[in-house]
Formats: C-alpha cells, sequence, structure tokens
C-alpha cells in the first residue's frame, strides 16, 4: 500500500492507518436532547452534553460522508431515509456507522430472550 493510499489518524500512543477503498463509508448521526414528549418535556431538562457528542463524534467519523440531524421524532423513519438514499444514489458502502445520542422512547422497556440476543450471528443480510 502506497502512502498516498493511507490515512494516518494519531489517536495518542495507538496510530489508526485507514486503506482507502473505492467503497463509500457512512455515518447517521442522531442527536435528541430534547423530549418531545408533551408531558415528559414538562417534567424533564434537555440532555446539554448531546450536542458535544455530536461534535466528537462528527470529528471521529471525518471521513465518513456523515449526516447529523437533531431532535428527530421518528428515529426509524430517519434509518429508513437514510438506507433509502444511499441505495438511490447508487452509493457502493464500505462501512455504515450509526450514532445515537440523547432521548429516545420516554420509559420505553425492551426484554431481549436468549434467543433473541444471538438470531443475528448467523445472518450477514444487510439493507445497505
Amino acid at each position: 500500500m502506497d502512502s498516498e493510499d493511507t490515512v494516518v489518524l494519531n489517536r495518542g500512543e495507538n496510530d489508526i492507518s485507514v486503506e482507502s477503498s473505492s467503497k463509500k463509508d457512512v455515518s447517521l448521526i442522531i442527536l435528541n436532547s430534547v423530549y418531545t414528549n408533551s408531558e415528559a418535556a414538562v417534567s424533564l431538562s434537555a440532555l446539554p452534553h448531546v450536542r458535544k457528542d455530536g461534535g466528537k463524534m462528527a470529528r471521529m467519523l471525518c471521513l465518513y460522508d456523515t449526516i447529523m440531524v437533531s431532535n428527530v421524532k421518528d428515529i426509524l423513519k430517519e434509518v429508513n431515509d437514510f438506507i433509502i438514499q444511499h441505495k438511490d444514489d447508487g452509493s457502493n458502502v464500505g462501512r455504515v456507522h450509526f450514532h445515537f445520542s440523547g432521548h429516545g422512547v420516554h420509559n420505553a422497556k425492551i426484554v431481549i430472550t436468549p434467543e433473541d440476543a444471538h438470531a443475528d450471528e448467523h445472518s450477514s443480510k444487510t439493507n445497505i
């Protein structure tokens, strides 16, 4: 690999070398710092560090084609739109990074069975 084909990220003691590729690395960063549910918004304050998280993620993903959105009401729609965008523009996607910071669903409980926890281990199917 030539030096022209390599990007070196300096991260203290550990430098990271990244080979260039014909594939595009993409990321979606969702920053929800404000509750959109009116009941929760009255009793719960905004999260002040969400914007800082977004700035840190954007710097970390500086080599990625990044979309950053804030205070999204429908996270699933945002993710699906991101997938469709990269399908429709004919992107040859190499890596995908998804980052969410902030409020999701107020008081949601997620139950994961042992079977569910390992369901995707043998699947390599992806939507992008």
